[in-house]
C-alpha cells in the first residue's frame, strides 16, 4: 500500500478545480485526480490536524459551507484515515477518525495546551499539586542591561515587558511566553526578528542552488559572528520538546529554523501569520510517515526537502506535475 501525503493546497485544487486559472494546471490536476481515482486501492491518503487547521480559518472567518463541504471531500478523499500526534504519545497515530467528529472536538476543546500565559500552563498542574512549579525562579534575578538592548534595537527593547519592572527570571519567561503569543497574532515581530538575526547572520546566496541546504548551512554559519552551525543553533534552542516523540520536536523545529534563518521564508502578513507558517511544519512531520509528498507551495517544497534530506527520511517530495510523470513513467 503506498502511502500518500497532500498538502492542502492540492487538497483545496482537486476539491474546486473550477478555481484553476491556467490550462496547464486545470490539465495537473485532472490527470491528478484520475490517478488517484484509479489506485484507490493501493493508496493510503491521511488527513492530519494539520489540514484541519487550515480549515479552522474559514470556520472563523464564518465560512462555515465551505468548511462542511470541505470536510465532506477529505472524509472520501482519505476514507477517513487519519494520522495524528495526540499530546503526549511518543509516535504519530494512524486510524480511523471522522473528519467532521475530529473537527467538531478541535471547536470544543482546542488542539493542545493552552499557552496564552504561564498561569494558563500551570493550570493543568494544579490538581497534581505543581500549581508553583516555577515560582523558584522569582527568587533568581536576571540582570539584563536594558539601557544597551534599547540602544541597540528597539524592537528586541519591546520584548521584555514584565522583566523591566521586575529583575527575575520568571518575568523573563512570562515574556517569552507573550513574546510567542505575540508572534501568533502579529506578523511584523516575527518579520523584524527575523530580519534582525539575517542582518547579523547572513547566510550564502549559493544556499538556494545547493544539494545539501543544511550540511552548506553548517559550514557557513559556524563562519558568523554567532560562532555555530546550524545544527548547534538548533540544538542550543532545542533542549526541551514539545511533544514525547522526538521526531515531532525534531522535524517541525529544524522546518521552523531554515524559515528563521532565511531559507525559502515566508513573509507573514495578516492573512499569512506565525500560525499558518508552523502548519507547514506540521505537514512536513507528517509527510514524513508517508512515501510520496505532494505541495504546489515552492517553499514548503524547498524546505521540506532540505528538512528530510538532513534527517534521511526516504519521503519523495514532489510538485504535482513531478508526480504525475512519475506514475507515468513507472
Amino acid at each position: 500500500m503506498t502511502k500518500l501525503y497532500l498538502d492542502w493546497n492540492i487538497i483545496t485544487n482537486l476539491r474546486q478545480p473550477e478555481n484553476l486559472v491556467t490550462e496547464e494546471d486545470i490539465f495537473t490536476f485532472d490527470t491528478l485526480k484520475r490517478i488517484i481515482n484509479s489506485s484507490s486501492q493501493n493508496l493510503l491518503i491521511p488527513y492530519s490536524n494539520a489540514h484541519l487547521n487550515d480549515l479552522l480559518k474559514s470556520y472563523n472567518k464564518g465560512e462555515r459551507l465551505r468548511v462542511e463541504e470541505s470536510l465532506n471531500f477529505i472524509s472520501e478523499l482519505t476514507q477517513n484515515v487519519s494520522l495524528i500526534q495526540y499530546w503526549n504519545e511518543e509516535t504519530a497515530k494512524w486510524h480511523y477518525r471522522d473528519p467532521k467528529e475530529y473537527f467538531q472536538d478541535i471547536l470544543e476543546n482546542g488542539d493542545g495546551v493552552d499557552a496564552s500565559s504561564l498561569e494558563a500552563i500551570l493550570e493543568p498542574l494544579k490538581e497534581y499539586g505543581l500549581g508553583n512549579l516555577f515560582d523558584i525562579f522569582k527568587t533568581f534575578q536576571h540582570n539584563i542591561d536594558f539601557t544597551q538592548l534599547d540602544n541597540y534595537n528597539s524592537t528586541l527593547s519591546l520584548l521584555f515587558r514584565k522583566s523591566r519592572s521586575d529583575n527575575s527570571m520568571y518575568a523573563v519567561m512570562e515574556d517569552f511566553i507573550s513574546l510567542f503569543n505575540d508572534l501568533k497574532t502579529n506578523p511584523t515581530v516575527y518579520n523584524e526578528l527575523r530580519a534582525l538575526f539575517r542582518n547579523a547572520i547572513p547566510i550564502d546566496g549559493g544556499i538556494h542552488n545547493s544539494d545539501n541546504v543544511i550540511e552548506m548551512l553548517d559550514k557557513t554559519m559556524s563562519k558568523t559572528m554567532l560562532n555555530k552551525s546550524f545544527t548547534e543553533f538548533y540544538d542550543e534552542n532545542n533542549k526541551s520538546k514539545a511533544l514525547n516523540n522526538n521526531d515531532y520536536s525534531k522535524l517541525t523545529g529544524i522546518f521552523m529554523q531554515l524559515d528563521f534563518v532565511g531559507y525559502s521564508s515566508d513573509k507573514l502578513t495578516d492573512k499569512n501569520q506565525y500560525d499558518n507558517l508552523f502548519n507547514d511544519a506540521l505537514h512536513c512531520f507528517y509527510a514524513a510517515h508517508c512515501d510520496y509528498f505532494i505541495t504546489s507551495d515552492k517553499k514548503m517544497y524547498k524546505k521540506t526537502k532540505a528538512v528530510f534530506q538532513s534527517e534521511n527520511i526516504v519521503t519523495e517530495v514532489m510538485k504535482p506535475r513531478e508526480f504525475i510523470d512519475f506514475i507515468l513513467e513507472a
